[in-house]
């Protein structure tokens, strides 16, 4: 969800702790996000926080809502737009919108960074998550297993020679799971179901099948790179 929207690099980029800190936060808004089975279809939204959900589609926007989670504020309407408009708003000449910014945010900037610095140290001294850190980081360095490549190991190798302009496209459940915490996007829209025409296609797929399909959707001129533990294709 929104995946290489801050970078590969961006300070405030945090991974691992999604669902901690949305048990922690005052306000979330859900841009665009849906309450399905990437957020346990609400349950991991804390019961205290203001929740605001942006979506064009009013069922995908309140998906679960009133089940496992609140909606305080619905708008059904373009996420772009709506942020857009929200920014323009906030930057306005309106002294009073302007004067109620500086309140919320720079006087609150040392809570801010607090915030960031408590959750950062908050996965650092979680020992089970040290220990599956540590573990996964073994795992991809052995370049087989059994009889077929490691695909941890190959995401590892992915990650290190992706070009700045790549799209990634993914699909294929646990192993994408997987994908996402090792292959980094290099920027916005670059995590996506579509792709262009003009740039490479790394593609990550758990079903044997992709590349008969393939040859089905009239591409059999690519040319395909399928592992023999049939879950990472490559085409190009």
């Amino acid at each position: 969800m929104s995946r290489g929207l801050l970078g590969q690099r961006s300070p405030i980029h945090m991974r691992y702790n999604r669902k901690d800190t949305l048990k922690e936060a005052d306000l979330i808004i859900l841009a665009g996000a849906v309450c399905d089975f990437r957020l346990s279809y609400g349950r991991v939204l804390s019961p205290n926080a203001n929740v605001v959900s942006i979506n064009r589609d009013r069922t995908q926007m309140l998906k679960n809502e009133g089940i496992f989670w609140r909606v305080n504020l619905a708008v059904q309407a373009d996420v772009a737009t709506t942020l857009v408009n929200l920014a323009d708003y906030l930057n306005s000449t309106n002294h009073e919108v302007q004067l109620l910014f500086f309140f919320t945010f720079y006087l609150n900037i040392d809570l801010l960074n607090s915030w960031f610095v408590d959750t950062r140290m908050g996965i650092i001294s979680d020992e089970e998550r040290k220990r599956k850190n540590t573990e996964n980081l073994l795992k991809m360095k052995e370049a087989f297993v059994k009889d077929g490549i490691n695909p941890l190991f190959a995401l590892s190798l992915i990650n290190k020679v992706l070009p700045e302009n790549a799209i990634l496209i993914a699909d294929g459940g646990d192993f994408i799971g997987s994908a996402s915490y090792i292959v980094h996007p290099r920027g916005p829209l670059q995590w996506l179901d579509p792709v262009l025409n003009w740039h490479v296609s790394w593609i990550a797929r758990a079903a044997k099948s992709y590349s008969y399909a393939l040859q089905q959707k009239g591409y059999p001129q690519r040319s395909r790179l399928n592992y023999s533990c049939g879950c990472f294709i490559l085409i190009f």
